[in-house]
């Protein structure tokens, strides 16, 4: 692959969104009712191997999908930012242990006794898995449920007892969020409120956008010119919005204009459970920049595979998992394969299969291990020679994770450069909303950012072997009938 600059149709974890609402109120509770009953989820061995207890600063998130039938563009984005994602979190400190959970719901296959939802991966630290789930997915018509998929990740998933973990549901959609005929969103999201779990919702609107849709957000202020608003944060005020699109003079006062039906009921999924609430513009595509630094970023994270030592009954499946993973990004483009090497070199990657990480967590003694679940190549080795092995397999990984941290902070101030060149505003991608709401959570629990790489950082010769252009500029419109 040649570095280049590119637009990509993506639909929801990627794509320019406009952040219609971050409010965090409260929530209403309903009379009781009957709530449905969620079987168990079939996933791969891996996923199930993890049982260490959990220990303060966790943050647990479970993402919630639909795969309905035009929602190919909403997989599409998940699948590129995913990396993203994890490596901001991963910025937090003290580093928290994270574990995500997958649900989706609209897809007939599923059910209707499961309200069309399932379950296909617990929440685990194994994000290798969540991957290949997504890699997995496929889109079909059904009925989509918001409240059932809610009431689901509330009630199945085996959240985080820790008082201060924090817990988060992303919930993403292109129908209306009431229609379920059994539960209530107040029922089911009041439900997770009620259980300190946050809900954030994205509604993937359908179509382009029309005029009573704003594609920046920014608050109502008497005598705010328009110019002004991004610094001063963005909100909703009485279910309206503001219409800042492009350049606009100072003198200009904003334009409101409110939000249609479907969109007040997305935004009522976050209000009821204190979460971040967003409307995707499918007209815009995301910027993807790959950087004269993805290449080195890539090979660290094949060498970085070599430091692993296979423990387990699911350690080979495990494995060959990393490497189909690296496989599937690198398949994508640079961008998504560098930002997976930063993750594999960061704190949050785990791998449970692996003799390193589990004596690092205190899961084994070395000790005490079982040298029948040891990869064939050690079993002979005598518990000096495991120890040496083991050192020293940990020195080297310490050795490539040094080296990628290195090469991220690089590339982190290189397209920070770039965007500034090129000026390119990522501020309502949706990824970036997600990490604003990831951010305001995570610091009422007590961690704290580092600030965003800044455009000064780096002066080196490899910036302008990458070509200014954009190469080429596919819209969601032009590929997709709906988000």
């Amino acid at each position: 692959m040649k570095n280049k600059t590119a637009h990509f149709p993506l639909a929801a974890l990627a794509v320019s969104a406009s952040l219609i609402g971050l409010s965090f109120a409260g929530h209403e509770k309903e009379g009781t009712t009957e709530f449905w009953s969620y079987p168990s989820s079939e996933v791969a061995p891996a996923a199930n191997a993890q049982a260490a207890a959990l220990t303060p600063g966790d943050i647990d998130l479970a993402i919630c999908l639909d795969t309905s039938g035009s929602m190919d563009g909403l997989i599409e984005s998940a699948k590129q930012r995913l990396w993203a994602l994890v490596n901001d979190l991963a910025k937090a400190e003290p580093a928290p242990k994270l574990r995500v959970a997958l649900l989706t719901y609209g897809s007939p296959e599923y059910g209707a006794d499961n309200g069309w939802v399932k379950t296909i991966l617990p929440l685990t630290t194994d994000l290798d898995m969540v991957s290949m789930q997504l890699f997995a997915l496929q889109t079909s018509g059904g009925d989509e449920y918001v409240a059932r998929v809610a009431d689901a990740a509330t009630k199945q998933l085996r959240w985080s007892a820790e008082p201060g973990a924090l817990k988060m549901v992303v919930v993403a959609g292109n129908e209306s969020a009431e229609q379920d005929p059994i539960l209530t969103l107040k029922q089911s999201v009041g439900g997770a409120a009620d259980q300190g779990i946050i809900v954030h919702s994205l509604y993937c609107r359908q179509g382009s956008a029309p005029q009573n849709f704003a594609s920046r957000v920014a608050p109502v202020q008497t005598g705010t010119p328009a110019q002004g608003i991004a610094a001063q944060g963005q909100t909703s005020i009485n279910n309206l919005v503001v219409n800042a699109v492009g350049p606009v003079a100072a003198s200009t006062p904003p334009a409101v204009v409110p939000l249609d039906e479907i969109a007040r009921g997305w935004k009522k999924v976050a209000d009821l459970a204190g979460g971040a609430f967003a409307v995707i513009n499918q007209d815009s595509g995301i910027i993807v920049m790959e950087t004269p630094f993805d290449a080195d970023l890539v090979q660290l994270s094949t060498d970085i595979n070599t430091t692993y030592i296979a423990y387990g009954e699911n350690s080979s499946w495990g494995a060959s998992n990393q490497v189909a993973q690296d496989t599937n990004a690198a398949g994508m483009n640079f961008e998504n394969a560098a930002s997976r090497a930063m993750t594999k070199g960061g704190k949050l990657y785990m791998c449970s299969w692996d003799l390193i990480d589990s004596l690092g967590t205190g899961q084994l003694e070395l000790a005490k291990i079982d040298k029948n679940l040891l990869a064939e190549e050690y079993r002979s080795l005598s518990p000096e020679d495991l120890s040496k092995l083991v050192e020293k397999k940990r020195a080297e990984r310490s050795g490539i994770q040094a080296k990628i941290e290195a090469l991220g902070k690089q590339r982190e101030a290189f397209l920070a450069k770039k965007r500034a060149e090129l000026s390119v505003d990522e501020s309502e991608a949706f990824d970036s909303v997600l990490r604003a709401a990831f951010r305001k959570q995570a610091a009422a629990k007590g961690f704290k950012f580092p600030a965003p790489a800044k455009a000064v950082m780096l002066e080196v010769e490899p910036v302008e072997t990458v070509p200014a252009e954009v190469i080429f500029d596919v819209t969601l419109g032009d590929v997709l009938e709906g988000c």
